[in-house]
This record gives structure tokens, C-alpha cells and sequence, in this order.
């Protein structure tokens, strides 16, 4: 069971508070505006109102915690995958050296396969 912490706020560097009042395609705005510019919505506010303009935008929503876990498990799949092309290429240039029977061309062919398959399905995700 994940124990909730207490939020620390920073209080004593920002004591003063402004309230805001927005319709809802304003709040819907400035929310997905904040979301890209990974700040919350007080602090793009205030880069605003204080700079004269926005801050610079990324081109995709932060990932929810379902892609960002289904990200994580692709993204350890890619790692398995280029360890056994790594240990491939090593036992081909070892085998140069020590006579040894270099790997196969259809075991070279799985591992890019699946190396191929699983960043195909990562740039799936992402977009």
C-alpha cells in the first residue's frame, strides 16, 4: 500500500496568492498549455504575466500513468534486446579470434526482428 505524503508547500518563498477566475474553455486552455510547458498552472501564469510570454512548449502531453508504465515495460523489453545484439557482436568478433563458430545468420536475423518489432512498437506509442 503506497503511504500518501504530505504536500510541502513553499510557502515561505511564495507567500503571496492571487486568485483567478476563468471560463471553462480558459481553464481547459491553460491547463493543457501548462501541461506542455510541464508547470503548473500558477507557475505558467505567472511566467506569463511576468515575462510577456509563454514559455516554451513541448510537443506532447506528459504520458498518463498507464503509457508511462506500458512505456517503461517497452523500454526494458529494447534494453533485453540490444544486450543479446551486443552479446551477439561480441561473440562474432571474439570469434575471430579464438576459432570459435561466429553466431548464425538466423540467429542475427531473430535479434534485429525483435529489436525492430519492439521499437516499432514504441514509436507507436509515442506517436
Amino acid at each position: 500500500m503506497k503511504i500518501k505524503q504530505k504536500r510541502n508547500w513553499r510557502s515561505a518563498s511564495l507567500p503571496k496568492r492571487i486568485m483567478v477566475r476563468a471560463a471553462e474553455g480558459e481553464y481547459a486552455e491553460i491547463m493543457k498549455r501548462a501541461a506542455l510547458a510541464r508547470k503548473s498552472a500558477s507557475r505558467f501564469l505567472i511566467y506569463c504575466g511576468t515575462k510577456g510570454r509563454t514559455p516554451k512548449l513541448k510537443q506532447m502531453l506528459p504520458p498518463s500513468p498507464e503509457q508511462r508504465s506500458d512505456l517503461e515495460r517497452l523500454l526494458f523489453e529494447l534494453r533485453k534486446a540490444g544486450i543479446n545484439l551486443n552479446q551477439l557482436a561480441h561473440a562474432y568478433h571474439g570469434s575471430k579470434y579464438t576459432k570459435a563458430e561466429p553466431p548464425s545468420k538466423s540467429e542475427l536475423e531473430a535479434a534485429s526482428a525483435v529489436l525492430r518489432k519492439t521499437i516499432d512498437a514504441i514509436r507507436e506509442r509515442i506517436g
